[in-house]
């Protein structure tokens, strides 16, 4: 009777001072706000997403409809049905996959995705070879059409192996990042670009792996993971003998700095690139171009506070298109002493304009007066926990919610969506 008497004040007792500790400790807290993982539809390791828009003769729709387009090993797309587009006002929500969008696979395993303003790019490997292909859909054909890299120029013959691509979606320029065969450690890659004989060009040797393209003014920028940035005008790529030198960036001491950039990003007027340290630098179209770290009004470099995954994205608010954010995806070589993980994004403040905000500041998402998503805990227990590629937001053309997409490292296609229980980041089923 005294044991029994005893677990009957104990258990209770018990179970109040879980309840408490749960209350107190942030990683208790963390756990109560996981959500139950989805199955990913688009598992793995997903590419980076792009948007371009397609015509429909014959369906009775006059306007370009535009798609996104992802790939995890193969191509999936995202958009609204044609009758959207039949039905004034009348809004149908996009679909993935959705047999009145299909489009033939390229063949082989995706690894990266480009769009210009005109073409569809897919880089496929094929087998379990490591010498990628590059392909661009033909939309009269409805077929993709291989681009080889030129025999006659042996710069790029000499980087014979394709590692990703990137375009500035508003023009027209294809540019790859290449690498010699075999690898040598230090300047073992150069950047191609797609001339119009529809093969590929030697822009750059001896420099390291390509890592973004913006277009400003009359000039591409590009950014490298090791040699820092180049800039070379639009009017190189109106023949095939090139007019005009790519010519790499300086610092704000007049010196070129072979610096790692993971990305590079154009907000509103500003180009903005993040080094694998975490600081954002800014280019100055001076010339010759310039980059420096990016300054707040005090005169302090704005930081991730961590290191860089490399994915940077635009952001604004489907009901307020005012409210803006930068999105930068984080990697720490360390572990957070209350959460375990210090993966996901940090949001930086944009104007109205989509300019940097100089007086704003950097928070993880959820965490700041404004932001992606409003729960910093529910946020940190979710996408929080994973390692973020490439982010994207879906269009309001393509998506009324403006859906937020994630590319995770090995988790698959995640999103941000109302689902049952509530508004969180989980796996896009």
């Amino acid at each position: 009777m005294k044991a029994d008497r005893f677990f009957g004040i104990a258990l209770p007792l018990l179970c109040a001072a879980l309840l408490c500790a749960c209350g107190q400790d942030p990683i208790f807290y963390t756990i109560a706000q996981e959500v139950a993982p989805l199955d990913p539809r688009i598992e793995g390791a997903p590419t980076n997403m792009v948007v371009i828009e397609r015509d429909y003769p014959g369906t009775g729709i006059s306007t370009s409809v535009p798609v996104l387009y992802v790939a995890s090993s193969r191509l999936h797309w995202y958009a609204r049905p044609l009758d959207h587009y039949k039905t004034p006002g009348v809004s149908m929500p996009p679909q993935w996959d959705s047999s009145e969008h299909a489009i033939p696979q390229p063949g082989g395993k995706i690894v990266s995705l480009a769009a210009t303003r005109d073409n569809l790019y897919a880089l496929c490997l094929s087998g379990s070879g490591v010498a990628a292909t590059l392909k661009r859909f033909n939309e009269t054909a409805k077929k993709w059409d291989s681009i080889p890299i030129n025999d006659s120029d042996s710069d790029a013959a000499a980087y014979p192996l394709l590692q990703n691509i990137y375009a500035d979606p508003e023009k027209g320029q294809l540019f790859a990042g290449s690498r010699k065969n075999p690898p040598e450690r230090s300047s073992g890659y150069a950047i191609l670009y797609v001339a119009s004989d529809d093969t590929l060009y030697c822009l750059q040797k001896e420099t390291e792996l390509l890592s973004g393209v913006v277009y400003q003014g009359s000039d591409y920028f590009l950014s490298t993971r090791g040699k820092g940035l180049y800039s070379v005008p639009e009017t190189f790529f109106n023949s095939i003998s090139p007019s005009g030198t790519i010519a790499p960036l300086v610092d704000d001491s007049g010196s070129p700095a072979d610096r790692n950039f993971m990305g590079i990003i154009k907000l509103h007027t500003k180009i903005v690139a993040v080094d694998r340290g975490g600081t954002l630098f800014e280019v100055t179209l001076t010339t010759p171009a310039q980059f420096k770290p990016l300054l707040n009004s005090s005169g302090s470099a704005f930081t991730l506070g961590t290191y860089a995954q490399g994915s940077l994205a635009l952001w604004q608010e489907p009901t307020d298109t005012s409210k803006k954010l930068l999105l930068a995806g984080i990697s720490s070589l360390s572990t957070s002493t209350s959460t375990g993980y210090t993966y996901g994004y940090v949001e930086f403040e944009l104007l109205d304009n989509g300019a940097f905000d100089l007086d704003g500041t950097r928070h993880e998402a959820g965490a700041g007066t404004l932001y992606s998503t409003p729960n910093n805990d529910r946020y940190t227990a979710t996408i929080g926990k994973h390692p973020v590629n490439f982010i994207f937001q879906a269009p309001e053309e393509i998506d009324d919610n403006m859906t937020l997409f994630a590319s995770t490292q090995r988790a698959g296609l995640w999103s941000y969506r109302n689902r049952k229980d509530g508004w969180q980041w989980n796996a896009e089923e």
